[in-house]
């Protein structure tokens, strides 16, 4: 008995998904497969200590502690998604390079030996700002990204005999309105483009789902 009811369950489910068309056949091949999802640029090395290292030496972002907010965000989403063993605090990087003499940039695989990491995940920022044409709330914020190996001083990412010598970084949202950012909220914008811009260097390393851009800042989806 309990057999003939299991086949007629069977049975009944079948009839509804051809009777429901294609619609619920494609929902439940989401079921099944899930969301589709960006690959990563590169797949960090688990077993490493990683270390964030911002270079903005023509100071693009407005204030060290947004700088610090990046990395920090970067870190933690990385530690999160348990992508490696250690993360070494940005901020140690950033005192480091603060050291450099005028006009002699310290090597990059130089700045992860002296905070002992095994990697470093580099990115120079190029631009960062909330109103690209000082009318419109437009935020943006996009640099050039690499990976170094501490110890041979080697590119790990992009490889070296690629097209490309470093990935593009871009957080590009929709304006936002008709007006400039108000003086009065603009430190919390440009702290939430600093953490949007962390979340993006972290999706650089793992299989994020697809999403489009968020109208407002806000952190997107993991």
């Amino acid at each position: 008995m309990k057999n003939t009811l299991r086949l007629f369950a069977c049975l009944l489910l079948t009839a509804s998904l051809a009777a429901a068309g294609c619609n619920l056949f494609a929902g439940a091949y989401l079921i099944a497969h899930g969301p589709e999802k960006t690959p990563a640029v590169f797949t960090l090395p688990k077993e490493a200590s990683v270390v964030i290292a911002l270079d903005d030496r023509g100071s693009v972002v407005p204030q060290r502690n947004l700088r610090d907010v990046i990395g920090k965000t970067a870190e933690e989403e990385i530690l999160a998604k348990e992508l490696v063993r250690e993360m070494v605090a940005a901020r140690l990087a950033s005192a480091v390079m603060s050291r450099e003499r005028a006009g002699v940039p310290m090597g990059i695989a130089e700045v992860g030996k002296a905070v002992n990491a095994d990697v470093v995940i580099y990115i120079v920022i190029d631009q960062f700002t909330l109103s690209e044409d000082g009318q419109t709330l437009s935020p943006v914020a996009a640099g050039r990204v690499k990976v170094i190996d501490s110890k041979t001083g080697k590119r790990l990412g992009p490889a070296e005999n690629g097209p490309a010598d470093y990935y593009p970084l871009i957080v590009r949202l929709p304006p936002q309105g008709s007006t400039a950012p108000s003086t009065t909220n603009q430190l919390q914008q440009l702290q939430d483009l600093a953490r949007l811009t962390g979340v993006y260097v972290s999706r650089m390393f793992y299989d994020a789902e697809i999403m489009t851009a968020p109208t407002k800042l806000q952190e997107p989806r993991r």
